[in-house]
């Protein structure tokens, strides 16, 4: 199965997911729909450690309703997802009558700068999702260009989804950390992503339990159009 292959069983899968309010992750679904959910108790000091209020955050590829939290004990959330399904979603919560309290706009992830100028959001998420892209790397250089200067792009992803799925549809690339660099494997290319970003981003990268987490502190402006400066 070709990642193109993927977007029918994707759809298939939130069709499923929304008509039985969740199948067997029904306190998932409620999450989702929650109009005061708070962000995820990791973080809220980084939070409160930023200067801005409110914050301007993305969330990409949130599928229809976001899981990140828009609500803060401290600071006001000015929260945008972005999915490049969402005009199919949309099909999906008109069809269940379902109206989300953040709407999920159309956005490819490997073209951000297309949709958000650069250096607009204050912290940019991406979760369980990247791996699921063209290419990922491209969208990670896209997630930092419109963040700002000294604003932290934050991933968390399943390690090695693309093995475990036996590379079928949207699961063509393993996420690790190696030697403490943040690495993008698929089946005919390895991309250390912590030395790609390099020149305008610190990257921290950690393994736990086979779940994926990195934060990339943005310290330099990308081009224009999302790329790495030479």
């Amino acid at each position: 199965m070709s990642w193109s292959d993927g977007i029918s069983y994707e759809i298939e899968f939130w069709d499923k997911f929304l008509e039985k309010k969740g199948d067997r992750w029904p306190e998932d679904y409620q999450k989702r729909l929650d109009p005061y959910r708070p962000v995820d108790a990791s973080y809220i000091k980084l939070f409160d450690d930023m200067p801005a209020n409110p914050l301007r955050v993305l969330d990409v590829g949130a599928g229809p309703m976001t899981m990140f939290g828009w609500t803060h004990p401290r600071k006001q959330i000015e929260l945008e997802a972005t999915d490049a399904l969402a005009k199919e979603y949309d099909v999906l919560l008109l069809k269940y009558g379902i109206t989300p309290p953040v709407r999920t706009i159309y956005a490819e992830a490997e073209k951000l700068t297309q949709h958000f100028a650069s250096g607009m959001f204050d912290f940019v998420h991406a979760q369980n999702s990247l791996d699921h892209c063209a290419a990922p790397h491209v969208a990670i250089c896209q997630m930092l260009a419109v963040a700002k200067i000294g604003a932290t792009v934050s991933l968390n992803h399943a390690e090695n989804e693309g093995a475990n799925e036996n590379y079928a549809g949207f699961h063509q690339w393993d996420f690790t950390v190696e030697n403490g660099n943040f690495i993008i494997r698929g089946r005919e290319q390895t991309i250390n992503v912590t030395q790609l970003v390099s020149p305008v981003a610190k990257v921290e990268s950690h393994l736990e339990s086979r779940w994926v987490s990195i934060r990339m502190k943005k310290v330099k402006d990308l081009t224009g159009d999302g790329r790495i400066p030479e």
